[in-house]
């Protein structure tokens, strides 16, 4: 979405940083929720300071994020009124 000079509409942005660390990987479904799964952003920033672990941190946190978003919808699936429809 965009605004304008006309435009009267705020958004609202929540920012979380989970810091990469083990022990944050629950954190996760702070941000990641059946409330917030339909119009979420994420951004994964990796640490090139130690290039030999960039590559296997992405892949850690990218499947950790998509779990919690399958997770979340599966969740919406059971709460709505007719379940999931595929």
């Amino acid at each position: 979405a965009s605004a304008n000079a006309t435009s009267t509409a705020k958004m609202l942005a929540h920012i979380y940083d989970l810091g990469g660390e083990e022990c944050n990987d629950s954190l996760s479904g702070i941000p990641v929720s059946p409330a917030t799964v339909g119009n979420l952003v994420v951004a994964v920033v990796v640490d090139l300071s130690e290039p030999h672990s960039a590559l296997p941190a992405l892949d850690k946190w990218l499947k950790l994020l998509r779990a919690q978003v399958a997770q979340s919808l599966e969740a919406l699936g059971r709460d709505s009124d007719g379940g999931a429809q595929k």
